[in-house]
């Protein structure tokens, strides 16, 4: 059985996140990906302890449709002989383009564990988060990554994203 059949996808649990956290290390170590130094699991990991904290029971996927900063509603690890190699989490919006509005899905964070790059794990686990994004009837989806983060860059070609011309300003006031 070759690798990509072995893979598995499946919504986040709270149990996860450990194994979401040692993974985001990992890609870390590497310096080759620059995009985590602006969303990491640890911001996943600080609104779900919000969550074990929280005074009203809830379900975990009542708690992530909710606000995490934003409205974050779909979160997949994927896991290959029963041990987690990567997560995405995604989350979408209502934006109004020419008078009309339109659902966007967005990609916050997507994570493979470097020993399990270019086996088809991200491939994967972007085909369960479109498949969430059509139920919700998202009609583009899109992520924002560092220009000059060559894996993130090579991994949304690949998966037919088209770059457009903008770049984001920010200021700190």
């Amino acid at each position: 059985m070759n690798m990509k059949d072995s893979i598995i996808t499946r919504p986040m649990r709270l149990r996860d996140l450990d194994a979401i956290i040692a993974i985001d290390r990992e890609i870390r170590k590497t310096g080759k990906v620059l995009t985590y130094a602006k969303i990491t699991s640890e911001q996943i990991i600080t609104a779900m302890e919000a969550f074990t904290q929280s005074a009203y029971p809830e379900s975990y996927g009542d708690f992530i449709s909710r606000d995490m900063s934003g409205r974050v509603e779909c979160c997949y690890v994927a896991e290959v002989d029963a041990e987690i190699r990567g997560f995405v989490v995604g989350q979408t919006i209502v934006e109004m383009t020419h008078e009309k509005s339109e659902k966007i899905g967005e990609i916050l964070v997507i994570g493979v564990h470097p020993s399990y790059w270019q086996k088809g794990i991200a491939r994967r686990l972007l085909e369960s988060l479109y498949d969430a994004f059509r139920q919700k009837e998202v009609s583009k989806v899109r992520i924002l990554i560092d220009r000059n983060d060559g894996y993130l860059k090579g991994l949304c070609e690949r998966m037919g994203f088209d770059a457009k011309q903008l770049i984001e300003y920010t200021i700190s006031i």
